[in-house]
């Protein structure tokens, strides 16, 4: 499938050329309709979710984030959910991110291991001090140790000093870079219990990985993504970006970070998936960019197939997964000439969802899985995202939208 890149036209122009798809009448689904769907989504999104944690003990990119979001989205458009359940899950959630958070810290071992890096005993017992002390990022690290240390020690031993501080990647990581900008685009907007600390310090912890060019790089199962590497990067730091803009009151760290971030994202460039089209459109909203907002809805309204769905991938067969994705970002765009789609995309999701209340997403197109093997193996993990993604994107353009 070839790739393609977006060229501005003016949104005028783009809304001519597209009109004529949605010149058939589509019988609006009824909020009882969508409504109806949602909460037959739920009980399969909390078994299989539950599931995953009971069985994995782990905060995955596509599973324990859009059991969240996805009961969250539900309960803000009012329909009825399990709140204590609700209230467990993010607890559990909340507290297995913070207790896998990286810290900078020097240990008696790391101490030793530097004597063996050549770090001279003068400079190890200055360093001394601040042995067992945590720091939440290498640049306060860095900036205790140079309170310690003489500017030309802290500059020869700088490298072996960070190295034996930092955390083991993968390990304490808080659960990646898209967990956590899921998370926070998914949480409720009333917070309880250790989900208030999660808030204030996850944006600390993605700003630390935030790359010297403004981007991030993708994490967990992005990069198995049926993409380029960069486009997927590209990605990943546009979720990155509008989970930290939705932020109530960023920290002075996360601002920077956010305003570092804003020139990597500014042009869609080559795409292969619908999902980088979506993500720049929710940009350009997020900032006020109207003309090039308008193109890009625009195009993203043109890209609609003719059941009704959008495909993940570029030119591909309708699926769930994007279908969901482009209802939650024409929810938030909210663009009067957006209705008919929104209508279609709806009318699409309650046809094809299953006896069990989910949609039979099988990552065809999607994942760069390549054997049988690995493609029944991950089915179920992209018949879980999908299933959220349609719940999410219902909720956003559907019952309760305001």
């Amino acid at each position: 499938m070839s790739c393609r890149r977006w060229a501005f036209l003016t949104p005028i122009t783009l809304w001519a050329v597209i009109a004529p798809a949605f010149a058939a009448d589509v019988k609006a689904p009824s909020r009882q309709e969508v409504g109806k769907a949602v909460e037959r989504s739920l009980p399969y999104l909390e078994r299989e979710g539950v599931a995953w944690i009971e069985n994995h003990n782990c905060i995955s990119c596509h599973h324990v984030p859009f059991l969240l979001w996805s009961h969250n989205a539900a309960m803000s458009a009012g329909i009825a959910v399990d709140e204590a359940k609700l209230a467990r899950w993010n607890e559990w959630t909340a507290g297995k991110s913070l207790s896998m958070r990286g810290f900078f810290t020097l240990s008696e071992t790391s101490l030793t291991q530097l004597r063996g890096d050549g770090v001279p005993d003068a400079v190890l017992a200055q360093l001394r001090a601040l042995a067992g002390k945590k720091f939440a990022t290498e640049s306060e690290f860095v900036a205790a140790t140079g309170e310690i240390l003489k500017p030309a020690e802290l500059a020869a031993h700088r490298k072996a000093i960070v190295a034996r501080a930092a955390h083991v990647p993968g390990e304490t990581d808080g659960g990646g870079l898209d967990t956590l900008a899921q998370l926070l685009l998914g949480r409720s907007r009333t917070q309880r219990g250790l989900m208030v600390e999660f808030v204030i310090q996850a944006p600390q912890l993605m700003v630390a990985w935030q790359q010297p060019s403004g981007q991030w790089k993708a994490a967990g199962q992005l990069p198995n993504l049926n993409r380029p590497l960069a486009e997927t990067d590209a990605v990943a730091t546009k979720w990155a970006v509008l989970a930290l803009a939705a932020l109530d009151k960023p920290s002075p760290q996360v601002a920077r970070g956010l305003e570092r971030a804003l020139p990597s994202v500014q042009d869609v460039g080559t795409f292969k998936s619908t999902e980088s089209l979506i993500t720049a459109a929710l940009i350009t909203r997020r900032f006020g960019q109207q003309e090039q907002s308008g193109a890009l809805l625009a195009e993203l309204l043109r890209m609609q197939n003719a059941d009704g769905g959008w495909s993940w991938a570029v030119g591909g067969r309708s699926d769930a997964f994007a279908t969901g994705q482009a209802l939650y970002a024409l929810g938030l765009i909210d663009a009067p000439q957006a209705t008919p789609s929104i209508d279609r995309a709806r009318k699409y999701l309650i046809e094809t969802q299953q006896e069990d209340g989910s949609w039979a997403t099988t990552g065809e197109g999607i994942s760069n899985a390549a054997t049988p093997q690995r493609k029944k193996k991950v089915e179920p993990i992209y018949r879980y995202w999908g299933t959220a993604w349609a719940t999410i994107g219902l909720c956003s353009s559907g019952p309760g939208k305001k």
